[in-house]
């Protein structure tokens, strides 16, 4: 799967880097960015709801931020940037570490309406952000008709506390969608692939009721889809030894304990 996966990866136009990119930051935003494109497309408009960039906001204290960021855009390159502050809120939710990019917002900014000297410090960013986000609603044409449902973002299970708060990026209706943003010409790697599966046995509940995956390449503009039932052969036991796994060898997370207490009801 991995070999084939990747063959056909290599043969893919790549959309290349701008020079001088935040590589993490744009990572994010673009997952940010097909989440937002896919709540707008099903129509669902609490996509947003308890996603980790929500949580972030809410701990800083500039929610906000974030209710501004989550409203349509003018231009590719605002709704680049949105999405980038969107991705470091998120990365503020997981680490408590401050990006720079939120800066302005924490002394009180309401708006992009910022100074030159900061679009001049993200503009490479916000161009590669900008870049790929535009064919996002193209490359998703090719699963968009096995896919329907509400949005879930970072979606978390009842063991996710002994992993770190240990969440997923997307789930749209049943399907799991991991995003990769990456230049490399063969970038699924096994490591890659085990992440996917410990997410859907980590719903060990079936709250998700997850029987698609979906892997989609941004800068490749690809997508594979997968049903869970080519993958595992019998699912729901695989997922009850993978429950007794983590509870013999794992404690609850600290910072997973504390953002629980930043999710609405």
């Amino acid at each position: 799967m991995i070999t084939s996966h990747n063959q056909l990866l290599e043969n893919q136009e790549i959309i290349r880097p701008v020079d001088g990119v935040d590589f993490p930051l744009v990572g994010n935003a673009i997952a940010k960015a097909l989440a937002k494109y896919l709540g707008n497309i099903y129509e669902d408009q609490t996509w947003f709801t308890n996603c980790l960039a929500q949580v972030g906001a809410k701990a800083l204290k500039i929610e906000y931020a974030f209710d501004y960021c989550i409203t349509n855009s003018n231009s590719l390159e605002e709704e680049a940037l949105k999405c980038m502050l969107l991705g470091a809120l998120e990365n503020y939710a997981r680490s408590r570490n401050i990006h720079e990019i939120i800066q302005p917002f924490l002394q009180g900014e309401k708006s992009l309406e910022l100074e030159a000297q900061y679009f001049k410090k993200w503009l490479p960013s916000i161009q590669d952000t900008s870049q790929v986000i535009g064919i996002v609603p193209r490359t998703w044409q090719t699963v968009a008709n096995q896919v329907s449902g509400n949005i879930n973002c970072n979606a978390s299970y009842p063991l996710s506390e002994y992993l770190g708060g240990a969440d997923c990026q997307i789930i749209a209706g049943n399907t799991l969608i991991d995003v990769r943003t990456t230049a490399k010409k063969r970038p699924f790697s096994l490591e890659n692939f085990y992440q996917q599966i410990s997410y859907v046995l980590l719903d060990s509940n079936d709250t998700y009721r997850i029987n698609q995956l979906v892997w989609f390449y941004s800068r490749q503009q690809s997508v594979f889809f997968y049903p869970t039932n080519k993958i595992f052969r019998d699912l729901q036991a695989t997922r009850e030894e993978f429950k007794r796994m983590i509870l013999d060898n794992y404690l609850t997370n600290r910072l997973a304990e504390q953002n629980k207490c930043l999710y609405l009801p």
